[in-house]
């Protein structure tokens, strides 16, 4: 196959081969732009979407990588805009047969990559289950040979595909499959530039970026609408949990009604309905509609906002273990609440991770710097990730640090193998530590977190699993000691930080609290929410 890789820039039209002088390696054309190593990468990965999900089984997905190198190239290619003549001296056939090679490498690395990706993928989700269940003990990840009775579907192919696009790193066949497509993406890239049929760009924003287009504080303009309001006002990451919670209750007063606390009442007319074989999660399912309908804390009292809204009344959100937002690997994906999808029960509903991932998408803030945003990627991310944001990596969150003058935000994301969260709002003293005389009283065993004061906002089974909530966090974490524990700890060194006065970054093995970046290469265009219409003109 020959690859003469002449490239038009955007917005120019395509040069042919009899309008362009020949050329040969080593020549410069500044009339047209390269592709950035970004854009390569995104296009890459665009093609393999495109083959996997014409495979019927996890098998035809790892054969379609590794024997397909030749037609992904070809429809790069394609797409890319680039002429196909053996006539015109783009690419030298040395050259051309470096690039085949090096992306057949590519593939076969995520092929084999792929498969630990979701073993390890399975493992974390038992984990949550477990912490789900209240169940302590030995971590999925040691009874390893459990993990691999069951065949790979294509579903799960799809989701190795979309942890490796956002650069898993976690096993030495993932960080392998790495160094094989940046090394793809490095010679397709020089080589383009060295064939001189295109000049190399200026760095730049990743694609897609949406830098500047967050709130960055002072007055805030006169605005109509809720979302615009919130958008502007908002921690960038508090603003995508709101508008999620909104979207998923299609209803313009569900953020403003009270948190949940230990004394509000349990929601009735949802039942457990045996466990999923895979992974052991609950499988919950509403036996009465009218009972949802009347004890739900943001369902009740349901009325339509326009003609856009789904109508709650029919099939009410409830905690769904495994579900996730429905999404495809389109990059134009919405995230879709109204659609069954993930490895839960019939019932609409979320996990916890795929209610943070599409609180954080649809702000447009990006978790890894590498590849696209992708609505897909709700059903690659858990909360191991979240827990251990250098493991993928999610380079996108810091963890926090701790000073004498602030801990906790708004928008921070607190994480343990088995559930995450997302701070709503806090108080002046947020881990309630003014009371504190000494230093001798910043132990683990004087921090109490009744004293806590914020709000989280999260989809948990509380509450008679009501799903998407928010919480008072000392209510919250008081039926949670494995949460407690890890926000005592930063609570801790918050409290040594008040008497010493060192600024602190903790880190502990059991979990983390971090908040986003913010950066220009972090942000993304948004996700788009399924019937987010409906509560786009919610009034102030």
């Amino acid at each position: 196959m020959a690859l003469s890789l002449l490239l038009a820039s955007c917005g120019q039209p395509l040069t042919t081969a009899t309008q362009a002088p020949a050329s040969t390696e080593g020549s410069t054309n500044g009339g047209q732009t390269c592709p950035s190593k970004a854009e390569i990468r995104n296009s890459i990965f665009d093609e393999i979407y495109k083959n996997a999900e014409t495979a019927n089984n996890y098998t035809a997905v790892q054969v379609s990588l590794q024997a397909h190198s030749s037609k992904i190239v070809s429809s790069l290619s394609h797409k890319w805009k680039l002429v196909d003549d053996t006539s015109l001296k783009g690419f030298s056939v040395e050259s051309e047969n470096e690039i085949l090679s090096l992306v057949s490498k590519s593939l076969s690395g995520i092929s084999s990559a792929s498969s630990y990706v979701v073993l390890d993928h399975r493992a974390a989700i038992i984990d949550e289950a477990r912490y789900v269940a209240g169940v302590t003990g030995q971590p999925a990840k040691v009874r390893f040979k459990s993990l691999q009775q069951s065949p790979m579907s294509p579903d799960e192919a799809l989701i190795a595909i979309a942890s490796l696009e956002a650069g898993n790193r976690t096993t030495q066949s993932a960080i392998e499959a790495q160094e094989h497509i940046d090394a793809a993406v490095s010679a397709i890239e020089s080589k383009l530039i060295a064939s001189g049929v295109c000049s190399p760009g200026l760095p730049g924003p990743t694609e897609g970026s949406a830098g500047g287009d967050s709130p960055s504080g002072g007055d805030v303009p006169q605005y109509t609408d809720l979302l615009s309001y919130w958008k502007a006002s908002l921690n960038p990451a508090v603003y995508g949990a709101w508008k999620a919670f909104s979207v998923a209750y299609q209803n313009c007063d569900a953020i403003s009604r009270p948190p949940l606390t230990a004394s509000s009442p349990y929601t009735e007319g949802i039942v457990e309905q045996g466990r999923n074989p895979d992974n052991g999660g609950v499988l919950r399912v509403i036996s009465s509609l009218e009972k949802v309908n009347a004890t739900h804390p943001y369902a009740s009292g349901w009325l339509r906002q326009n003609d856009s809204c789904f109508h709650l009344p029919s099939s009410p959100l409830i905690y769904d273990f495994g579900g996730k937002p429905k999404a495809t690997s389109s990059v134009d994906s919405n995230l879709d609440y109204f659609s069954n999808s993930g490895s839960g029960s019939k019932a609409l509903g979320t996990d916890c991770t795929g209610y943070v991932f599409s609180a954080l998408a649809s702000a447009g803030l990006r978790l890894t710097t590498s590849g696209r945003l992708r609505a897909i990627s709700v059903n690659a991310y858990h909360s191991s990730y979240f827990a251990k944001p250098e493991a993928l990596p999610f380079d996108c969150l810091n963890r926090i640090e701790v000073s004498a003058s602030h801990s906790i935000l708004a928008g921070d994301i607190v994480a343990i193998n088995g559930h995450v969260f997302i701070i709503d709002q806090v108080g002046e003293d947020p881990f309630g530590l003014r009371k504190k005389k000494t230093s001798e009283s910043c132990t683990l065993s004087s921090i109490d977190v009744s004293d806590f004061d914020f709000y989280l906002a999260q989809s948990s089974p509380s509450k008679g699993a009501v799903g998407i909530n928010r919480f008072r966090g000392s209510d919250y974490l008081n039926s949670s000691p494995s949460m407690a524990q890890i926000v005592k700890l930063y609570a801790v060194e918050a409290c040594k930080s008040l008497f010493d006065g060192i600024t602190r970054r903790p880190k502990f093995s059991s979990g983390a609290i971090t908040r986003h970046k913010g950066t220009p290469e972090c942000i993304d265009r948004p996700i788009e929410l399924a019937r987010e219409s409906c509560v786009a003109a919610c009034p102030l």
